[in-house]
């Protein structure tokens, strides 16, 4: 008589392809529309505590906006340049208690002329509400197109990543002041992502604008040729000559030429431009900032030498080594499948340590990486792992709090060299690394 076969017991997860049981997370699944309404209830709790820390619109937006606001009337109302930093303070005189100088080149006016058609009491409340719009789309754009993450199988990841974007201190700061960084932020975040998808013109659209509006975007273009994606990086010359050149045909005369002569070089490390904070100041977090510091005698200064010269030569050599570290390391990785999002994670901190000025607002630009740092798979062993995400996690903290201004030099450089391990490493998988194979 034949022995009678015994049964196999089958895995439950048997029907699932290998590679989708080991990634089974360890929480419950749930069905499509219990995971959305998961999601949008926590969105919405989020998005409550972003909106009940602002007290009234009146009070916000008296920082930087006013000089975008001022320029556009300067430029648009009466065919003025933006750069004559006393006749600027004249147009909100009585308004506001201050106007910080128009800094940035003539081709970002174009994307200011909107101001110039509104009182500025209308300006505060469309620049909130364009603000919180574009705060509300990172949130899901960075975790779900960036990190690919899937709201099935990573719930409780979409909603930490949710959480952070929207209680991020420096996204408060920035709708708070009235600043553009979440316009460069999601210019920043829709290049990266079209050009992962391909879409060479829009990508490339995209760049040109986040280099219109804050200029260091332009190290990106280097990393672009190094990454395969050459098209793109013409594609956004073109933009920017195009730029340029309606800018002189459309704008008032002599704009290149106030903006070359009066701005420019006010932007050079530890000089400091007319009508704004001297480099040295405590908030300014950036290798101009820490040199300036070291190397002037200001109000935050704790000098070594009163020297501004050497200290202008150091910030620009360190700056310029961590340039070329950054093109360097996205060298290494250029023929990894996932070359772009390691290029553009290396190059966030980057841009934000070489600027002569960075304040704690302009921290949102280092966002995407620590999420998308905090969102990857180790590989090697548990123990180094758990240390990697925690160095992580202390960086995300120390820049989440305005009451930690003083380290963010040191959480940001950190946090460039953890990405430079992280993108370098083979212990380090990106999210979204396995879908860009």
């Amino acid at each position: 008589m034949a022995k009678k076969r015994s049964k196999v017991p089958q895995p439950v997860n048997a029907d699932l392809p290998a590679a989708d049981v080991k990634t089974q997370s360890p929480f419950p699944e749930f069905g499509p529309r219990t995971t959305w309404a998961i999601l949008l209830g926590a969105f919405t709790l989020f998005f409550m505590r972003y909106i009940l820390q602002f007290n009234s619109i009146d009070d916000m937006s008296n920082m930087d906006l006013p000089s975008f606001y001022s320029g556009s009337v300067r430029v648009f109302i009466n065919g003025a340049s933006p750069y004559n930093f006393p006749e600027l303070a004249k147009v909100l005189e009585g308004q506001v208690t201050r106007t910080y100088p128009y800094l940035y080149p003539p081709p970002s006016l174009f994307l200011f002329y909107p101001l110039s058609l509104l009182s500025f009491a209308q300006a505060k409340v469309a620049f909130f509400g364009l603000n919180t719009l574009l705060l509300a789309l990172l949130a899901w754009i960075i975790p779900l197109r960036l990190c690919r993450l899937s709201p099935s199988r990573n719930l409780w990841m979409v909603i930490f990543c949710l959480g952070m974007t929207m209680l991020f201190g420096p996204m408060a700061e920035t709708v708070r002041n009235g600043q553009v960084n979440l316009v460069v932020l999601s210019c920043l975040v829709l290049f990266w992502d079209l050009a992962k998808t391909g879409r060479n013109y829009s990508s490339a659209f995209f760049l040109a604008l986040a280099i219109i509006l804050k200029t260091y975007p332009v190290v990106l273009l280097p990393m672009l040729l190094l990454s395969g994606r050459g098209r793109v990086a013409l594609l956004t010359v073109l933009f920017l000559v195009l730029a340029l050149a309606s800018s002189i045909l459309l704008l008032p005369e002599n704009l290149w030429e106030d903006w070359l002569l009066k701005v420019a070089p006010s932007g050079s490390y530890t000089r400091e431009p007319e009508g704004l904070f001297a480099p040295s100041t405590i908030g300014n977090q950036s290798i101009n900032g820490l040199f300036s510091r070291l190397f002037t005698a200001e109000e935050w200064s704790s000098p070594i030498k009163i020297d501004p010269p050497v200290g202008a030569w150091l910030a620009t050599l360190s700056a310029g080594l961590l340039v070329f570290l950054t093109i360097f390391a996205t060298f290494l990785t250029r023929k990894d499948a996932n070359a772009l999002d390691k290029s553009m994670l290396i190059s966030l901190p980057c841009i934000y340590l070489i600027a002569p000025f960075s304040w704690f607002h302009h921290l949102v630009y280092v966002l995407p990486t620590l999420i998308m740092l905090l969102c990857a798979d180790w590989r090697g062993g548990p123990t180094s792992g758990v240390i990697f995400q925690a160095l992580v996690l202390v960086a995300a903290l120390t820049m989440s709090f305005w009451i930690m201004l003083d380290t963010e030099f040191v959480a940001v450089i950190g946090l460039w060299g953890l990405t430079a391990y992280a993108i370098l490493s083979p212990k380090v998988e990106l999210p979204g690394a396995a879908a860009s194979a």
